[in-house]
């Protein structure tokens, strides 16, 4: 994933992966028949979202990309002829309903990417989680802040005191709302006790650096598949 980039246009991280894919192919003439190929329209689905300004869409289709790939490199095989289909089990016999954290301890249990990569999946997978529950994610984490700061739950307090947000978040997060590249971490207060930040959304530039880690891991496993050793940190 290399330097901070000098800008974050979504054009270039395939200007990144469109040459290494190429130079796989030629190397490890495998990797045209993986199936992990087809997780790249999910990412450039991600690009288009970014590109249109649509961050939150974007999250969400980098941490899908990485689950289609790592479930595709875990269930399908390439081979000179095509791709071999080998389907998880039950014990029962049925197809089993499969995780993000299923396929990343089967990742890494295989050792199919190296610990900068699979650092980065989990990552990739913080940030889709943070976009796709936000609503009930801002609630539970508000419940523990008010825990961490007041040493008691939210149904323990008395009724008749209501917890209160100070003014100052309401209008932070109407700022957040409106302009979603500053949806920065905010920081919940009442009666002037500090409580922890509160991360409600991802930066654009985090969600950048998923995009370009989704490539990364993408092409990994498509060169893994293909018959190549997972490249060292």
């Amino acid at each position: 994933m290399g330097s901070q980039p000098e800008s974050y246009e979504a054009v270039d991280i395939l200007r990144r992966i469109q040459p290494e894919l190429a130079k796989s192919f030629t190397t490890y003439p495998r990797c045209q028949h993986s199936s992990v190929l087809d997780a790249l329209p999910i990412l450039h689905e991600g690009l288009l979202a970014y590109e249109s300004g649509a961050i939150g869409p974007a999250a969400l289709a980098a941490r899908a990309a990485v689950e289609a790939a790592g479930y595709l490199f875990l269930t399908r095989r390439a081979t000179s002829d095509g791709a071999v289909t080998r389907l998880p089990k039950h014990w029962k016999g049925n197809i089993p309903n499969v995780s993000f954290e299923d396929i990343m301890m089967a990742l890494e249990k295989r050792r199919a990417l190296n610990s900068t990569l699979s650092e980065a999946a989990r990552r990739i997978q913080r940030d889709g989680n943070l976009v796709a529950h936000v609503a009930s994610r801002n609630d539970r984490d508000t419940a523990r802040a008010v825990e961490r700061t007041w040493k008691t739950t939210i149904e323990e307090r008395d009724p008749r005191k209501p917890i209160l947000l100070h003014p100052s978040f309401e209008e932070l997060r109407k700022k957040a709302l409106e302009d979603p590249d500053h949806l920065l971490d905010i920081m919940f207060q009442e009666d002037d006790a500090g409580l922890e930040p509160i991360r409600l959304y991802p930066l654009k530039e985090e969600v950048y650096r998923n995009l370009e880690g989704a490539g990364q891991i993408i092409l990994a496993l498509i060169r893994a598949d293909g018959g190549a050793k997972p490249a060292s940190d």
